[in-house]
């Protein structure tokens, strides 16, 4: 039985999807999926589609941020009903970035805790 593709999501209304992010994580098949808006990721999420995410916090006027998402991850982890993924921040708005960070550390902190039940 063949391994399961590792996806990526490359959150971000306006950059470009940087080569070095198409990567693998060892020999397996990288899936890279490019999403402008939360909306999009939380559906690949609900299918098992995001192992990784790289935030941007900006995504448009009057769109939901990264860190939006960043705490609905948080909120799922929190009471164990959600899988880990691993993250980074590419986003360029310095207090953006550090709110993401606050609350994708402090899901770190309860799916390392908690027994995950999706």
């Amino acid at each position: 039985m063949k391994n399961k593709p590792y996806f990526k999501v490359w959150l971000d209304d306006t950059r470009p999807i940087p080569d070095e992010f198409c990567g693998s994580p060892g020999d397996g098949l990288v899936v890279v999926f490019r999403c402008m808006d939360i909306e999009s990721v939380k559906r690949l999420y609900r299918y098992d589609y995001v192992d990784h995410i790289s935030f941007d916090h900006d995504l448009g006027e009057g769109q939901e941020t990264g860190y939006d998402l960043a705490k609905w991850f948080e909120s799922l982890a929190f009471v164990g009903k959600c899988k880990p993924v691993t993250w980074d921040i590419h986003s360029a708005n310095y207090d953006g970035s550090k709110y993401i960070k606050m609350a994708m550390a402090s899901a770190d902190k309860f799916w390392k805790s908690r027994q995950v039940t999706p």
